[in-house]
């Protein structure tokens, strides 16, 4: 279980993910052994999943990185309006 928890694997952590997410409402505990009973060794070693290969687990992953995406995009743009009034004197 402390495998499943401590992962930094990319394809390891956007099925956890994905998994935890699907599954949302049970107690973590719970969802995390039944990722380790099911994966003991992770996913390194195995085939791509039909869920992963259908683009179902990237999914979640793909909305993550466009929610930090965007994030960015309004911390950038902030800091550019920030800049630009105190170039004119605007506070």
């Amino acid at each position: 279980m402390d495998y499943w928890v401590c992962t930094t694997f990319p394809r390891e952590r956007y099925y956890r993910d994905w998994f935890l997410s699907k599954k949302a409402g049970r107690p973590l505990r719970e969802l995390y052994q039944e990722l380790a009973s099911k994966f003991p060794q992770g996913l390194a070693d195995l085939p791509l999943l039909p869920e992963e290969l259908s683009g179902e687990v990237t999914s979640i992953a793909d909305c993550g990185f466009r929610n930090a995406d965007s994030q960015n995009r309004k911390t950038s743009n902030r800091q550019s309006t920030i800049a630009n009034r105190q170039s004119i004197g605007v506070s």
